[in-house]
Parts: C-alpha cells; sequence; structure tokens
C-alpha cells in the first residue's frame, strides 16, 4: 500500500507539489521500510523533491539510512545521490563540509 502511496505522490511532483511538502515526514520515513522496492522508490522520489528549503533535513534522513543499511547496491545509490543534492542545494559552507565528512565517514568506499 505504501508503494502505491509513493507511486502516486511520484506522479502529483510536476502538477502539485505544495501537496508533496505536506506529506514530507511520511514520504521520509518510507526510507526505513524493509521492502527494498520501497525504498528505492522513496529515495527516487525524495531525490526528485529535495529543495533549498528541505535539503538538511532529507539529507539528514538519507544520512541516518545510509549508516542503517547494509545493501551495498542501495548505500551506492545514497551516496550518489547525498553527494549531487549536497552540491545542487548547500546551504552554508559549514553545512556542506559537516555533510561531506559524515559521508566520508560513512560511505567512503563508494565514492571515486
Amino acid at each position: 500500500m505504501k508503494y502505491l502511496g509513493i507511486q502516486a505522490l511520484g506522479m502529483l511532483l510536476k502538477t502539485s507539489p505544495k501537496l508533496l511538502e505536506r506529506h514530507q515526514l511520511i514520504i521520509v520515513d518510507s526510507l526505513e521500510s524493509k521492502d527494498e522496492t520501497l525504498k528505492k522508490e522513496t529515495l527516487d522520489l525524495l531525490f526528485k523533491m529535495t529543495n533549498q528549503d528541505n535539503i538538511e533535513i532529507i539529507v539528514s534522513k538519507m544520512l541516518n539510512t545510509l549508516h542503517a543499511s547494509t545493501d551495498d547496491h542501495f548505500r551506492n545509490t545514497l551516496v550518489l545521490k547525498i553527494t549531487e543534492l549536497a552540491e545542487r542545494y548547500c546551504t552554508t559552507h559549514e553545512w556542506y563540509i559537516s555533510t561531506m565528512q559524515i559521508l566520508f565517514e560513512l560511505g567512503s568506499e563508494y565514492l571515486s
């Protein structure tokens, strides 16, 4: 059921992005699902809906998920998406450096 909800929200992203903002915390919590397909869909949706206003919350949750995940492919995808989002929506130099430091600690093996 959550999978269908995430997919439906993904379809609404282009037409009603404000609607997704209201459900942001529920979407972020879906990263903790045991269902790998749901986690992948959630990560893709979060990546698409991230902006200057929610970058810190979403990247923080992604870093927590990276820390808890044991799936190498998913961890690699997380590292790539976190890196791209941090570069694209950097709020301050301090935040960027702190985020990259945590990323190096948790996923340096996935950085090239």
